[in-house]
């Protein structure tokens, strides 16, 4: 950990810019995403390279990115349970700035193909590890707010990624992106996550990381018990195999659900909606009224993320997933009505209104809120597993996803699949998801044991 200057005494401050720190990396991977979004414009119509790609070629770019992501997540995993979530994000930093070197000075479809795979690679890690890292280092009050920053930071990444790719020639727009990375070694200012070193009995480094995040006056004896009551003893112990520990009661009820709410996450549209947003518009839309259909739905989405913001802390996180399932649920079912009956533009109101219910929606919930809590419902010792299914299952669905909509660019059936799926996502809520709000890992397990009626098995409460 790099020594600092004499930051402000403040808690709050101190676990805010630690956050926004390793969400840099969250920004740049956010812009590379949306990359996809507009580049395809500049290669397919020659552009940018002295070779212009088939469309069968150019499907297999688009799913690459979150194919390598897929692949990474496991791997990364069982790297951050041993080395802890700092020096993974630090790792990400030479694949990254090489796949955007590999883009910049691409001579062939193969460098494009290393590029996005080695990008896809980068996104797996950080997907992972940032969500985990935000909840850890900050308190239980602060947890919901903290941790929602990692997807407004995804979120504004990929809102620049596009304005840039889409304003700029594709050569300007990846040397930017190339520097945005140089941004990513300022997570050598932070410290570990303090959990990671109680899990691996290194108290006094956890002490340090408590006190360069709380204040040097900071008691963390307190914090440091409430941690080693939310695992047993044979979770301490960190030598459970990856399907030893799938096999326990308590992982089993936590992982389904993390991997049930990213899941639902990906269904209700964030990989279609936001990466292919502008396609579903253009179809229909002149270009000038197409630029201010897209700002009217930038600012949906900015809104509802910025409400989730402030409430997630107040309101809860169970009231914010499903007032947004409702949301998106009526935005996707009015938009299949109209598509069905009136085969409509989106550029017009009948079409864009309900699009703009539906992005509003889900920026408010579904969105930012399902990382947090598939994060919280997972105790620390068993979530380099717990958490890695999820965020894992999630990038091979965006694959499949990806893959079928570069084949299929319906939007009729891209909006039934959001209906279908916030209905889902409504029933999960009210029956099998607990409330987080300001609750310790151990008193969530404890509400997740009520729903199921489970009783602990293989040592889980030892």
């Amino acid at each position: 950990m790099v020594k600092l200057p004499k930051l402000p005494t403040s808690g709050v401050f101190r676990e805010y810019l630690a956050a926004i720190i390793a969400n840099l990396c969250t920004f740049c991977m956010g812009s590379a995403i949306a990359w996809m979004t507009t580049a395809e414009r500049h290669v397919m119509t020659g552009q940018a390279y002295s070779f212009t790609p088939t469309e069968t070629q150019w499907h297999l770019v688009s799913v690459l990115l979150p194919l390598g992501a897929a692949i990474c997540c496991l791997p990364t995993g069982a790297l951050m349970q041993v080395f802890g979530c700092k020096k993974v994000m630090l790792a990400q930093i030479l694949p990254y700035l090489l796949g955007w070197v590999l883009l910049i000075f691409a001579n062939s479809i193969e460098c494009v193909y290393v590029g996005r795979f080695l990008m896809g690679m980068c996104a797996g890690a950080i997907y992972l590890v940032v969500p985990i890292y935000s909840n850890e280092i900050c308190q239980v009050k602060r947890r919901g707010a903290i941790g929602s920053l990692f997807y407004g930071f995804a979120l504004y990444g990929g809102m620049v990624g596009f304005a840039m790719t889409d304003r700029l020639k594709l050569w300007i727009s990846n040397m930017l992106n190339l520097l945005l990375g140089l941004s990513m070694p300022c997570v050598l200012l932070l410290p570990e996550s303090p959990c990671h070193y109680i899990y691996h009995g290194k108290v006094d480094k956890a002490l340090r990381s408590f006190q360069w995040l709380r204040g040097a006056d900071y008691n963390a004896q307190k914090e440091i018990t409430l941690i080693m009551q939310s695992a047993t003893k044979s979770e301490l112990s960190l030598r459970h195999g990856w399907c030893g520990t799938m096999k326990r009661s308590r992982t089993v009820r936590s992982t389904s659900r993390a991997v049930s709410l990213l899941v639902l996450h990906q269904l209700c549209g964030i990989t279609i909606a936001g990466c292919y947003l502008k396609q579903i518009v253009q179809e229909d839309a002149k270009q000038p009224l197409c630029e201010r259909c897209m700002l009217l739905l930038f600012l949906c989405i900015v809104l509802g993320y910025g409400l989730c913001f402030v409430l997630i802390d107040r309101l809860g996180r169970r009231p914010l997933l499903l007032i947004s399932a409702i949301i998106c649920f009526c935005g996707a079912l009015a938009e299949v009505i109209n598509l069905q009956l009136f085969n409509s533009s989106f550029s017009e109101w009948r079409n864009l209104g309900p699009l703009m219910i539906l992005l509003f929606g889900y920026s408010l919930g579904l969105g930012p809120v399902s990382w947090v809590v598939s994060v919280e419902l997972i105790v620390v010792p068993i979530r380099a597993i717990g958490v890695t299914t999820a965020v894992c299952c999630n990038w091979i669905l965006a694959s499949i996803m990806t893959f079928w909509y570069e084949f299929d660019r319906s939007p009729l059936y891209v909006f039934v699949l959001i209906v279908i799926a916030s209905i889902t996502a409504i029933v999960l809520v009210l029956s099998l998801l607990p409330e987080t709000k300001m609750l310790t890992p151990a008193e969530i397990q404890e509400r997740l044991k009520s729903i199921t009626g489970d009783i602990d098995s293989s040592g889980d409460s030892d």
